[in-house]
């Protein structure tokens, strides 16, 4: 086996990283993608809550317009009976 030695340690030059190095990249490789998921997860939600908060923001604004043409138009009304 003493032979052999000098002949895999060559061989293992020659291919690269053993598959524990490969494994371990990896592994190490999983856990970015994944905290980069959850972080683009986090981002998406922050967004939606954004989407909703303005879509209820412009339903305010809509409904105050609303009332301002109506308050609008009884005033307008009401100048009219008087003049």
């Amino acid at each position: 086996m003493g032979l052999l030695k000098p002949s895999t340690d060559k061989f293992k030059d020659a291919v690269g990283l053993k598959a524990e190095d490969i494994t371990a990249e990896d592994v190490a490789s999983v856990r970015e993608e994944r905290q980069r998921l959850r972080e683009a997860e986090k981002q998406l939600k922050e967004s939606e809550r954004n989407a909703v908060k303005f879509q209820r923001t412009k339903d305010d604004l809509q409904h105050l317009r609303n009332r301002i043409e109506q308050t609008q138009a009884r005033i307008d009304a009401l100048d009219e009976e008087q003049g």
